[in-house]
């Protein structure tokens, strides 16, 4: 089964990958890091929905970030937009970097980047109780309702 699904993770079907990696909990139980990171990066990359990546949040690791800043820079030095899920794989370990490009997308005129960049943000607030105040910061200045639910959620104790 194993070797099937992760052929499946190459490919650049979007039905395809999608089914291995929207919801399915196959890989996150299965997949080694370095298996799970690049199935992660490769359905960012095709433009899935990286919040509905089963097991994300918990499989999430050094790798995985430094991959997705790395992607980052690639695309913005290319001239190219960024995945507005990215940020969701990005950062729960994000380097100074990531953490860069997470505040500058937080204020992104783009509302699903700012949506999901502020949910990053506020799920990494454990291991970062620094980002608190500058969710906080970003909540102020926030004018969408969704998005400023995210962050109050997120800075409600």
């Amino acid at each position: 089964m194993k070797p099937l699904a992760l052929d499946a993770g190459r490919t650049n079907s979007q039905a395809l990958l999608g089914a291995l990696a929207i919801g399915n909990p196959y890989p996150a139980a299965h997949y080694s890091d370095d298996e799970f990171n690049a199935m992660v990066l490769k359905a960012i990359f095709v433009g899935l929905p990286a919040e509905f990546v089963a097991g994300l949040a918990r499989r999430a690791n050094a790798d995985l970030s430094r991959r997705c800043e790395d992607y980052a820079d690639e695309r913005l030095a290319a001239g190219r937009s960024l995945p507005p899920g990215i940020w969701l794989a990005l950062a729960p370990h994000a380097g100074p970097k990531g953490e860069a490009l997470l505040e500058r997308f937080a204020a992104d005129p783009d509302a699903q980047h700012r949506r999901l960049a502020a949910a990053a943000i506020a799920s990494a607030l454990p291991g970062r109780p620094a980002w608190r105040d500058r969710l906080s910061v970003r909540r102020r200045m926030e004018t969408d309702p969704e998005i400023r639910a995210v962050i109050d959620a997120a800075l409600t104790p």
